[in-house]
């Protein structure tokens, strides 16, 4: 029995939660609010995914071209994730002082287009390598697998290069799942090379959509407070 799919079952519960909360905050529309939709959207659906994978693996137990869509679907959801998570972490280090909204809404296009370029490359990589199957043990392995590990890996380095090139106090705050998601991902890296059919990707990536939830929760509390404390002091 692969025992990933409680992991799966009990995140896809909690993000349920997430989105459900998230339905009822109306009001909130700027550019890193979208975006955590976007992360919760893309768990949810990368969720489901995995958790028919699992099932089918474990009853059907041979190389169908079912589990070969649905393996590809869930790497494609894996990426979909990652890419989302980065301009997530490209969105908070913006640096938006001395520039107009053109410059900022061309910025935001050039990030976006790269985003895409780089996410319809990686389908057609996902799609073209082949994926290995171990149903004994029910789990997956192969080029395409890997791809999506280095490309992750890639991406990761990219984003921390950033960020210390632009960390500041005032941003840093919202920089957390981003080292929270890193250190999940070491951890994940550690018991999968001792028991590969445990996939936490999921897991951590519902854990880590939940910390940027909050993260931004928590500026917007404090912007707020600063305003109202800024508006009594005007009043006397």
């Amino acid at each position: 029995m692969n025992y990933t799919i409680y992991f799966s079952v009990c995140s896809l519960f909690y993000i349920i939660m997430l989105l459900f909360v998230m339905k009822k905050q109306k009001g909130k529309t700027d550019t890193s609010n979208k975006i955590l939709r976007s992360l919760a959207t893309i768990n949810l659906v990368s969720l489901i995914i995995e958790i028919i994978c699992t099932i089918s693996a474990i009853n059907i137990k041979s190389d169908t071209l079912f589990m070969e869509i649905i393996v590809r679907l869930f790497l494609v959801c894996l990426l979909a994730w990652m890419i989302t998570f980065i301009i997530y972490i490209f969105t908070v280090l913006y640096n938006r002082k001395n520039k107009s909204d053109f410059e900022i809404k061309k910025d935001r296009k050039k990030i976006t287009i790269i985003s895409i370029i780089l996410f319809i490359i990686s389908i057609i990589m996902v799609i073209i390598l082949p994926v290995e199957y171990n149903f004994s043990k029910i789990y997956s392995y192969g080029p395409a697998i890997n791809y999506v590990n280095y490309f992750s890996d890639v991406l990761l380095i990219i984003a921390l290069i950033y960020l210390f090139s632009h960390y500041n106090k005032t941003n840093g705050s919202k920089c957390t799942p981003f080292f929270a998601f890193i250190a999940g991902g070491v951890a994940m890296s550690i018991i999968q090379s001792y028991d590969p059919r445990l996939l936490l990707a999921n897991t951590i990536e519902t854990f880590v959509t939940y910390m940027v939830y909050f993260t931004l929760n928590k500026d917007e509390n404090l912007n707020f407070k600063n305003k109202a404390v800024t508006n009594n002091e005007k009043e006397k």
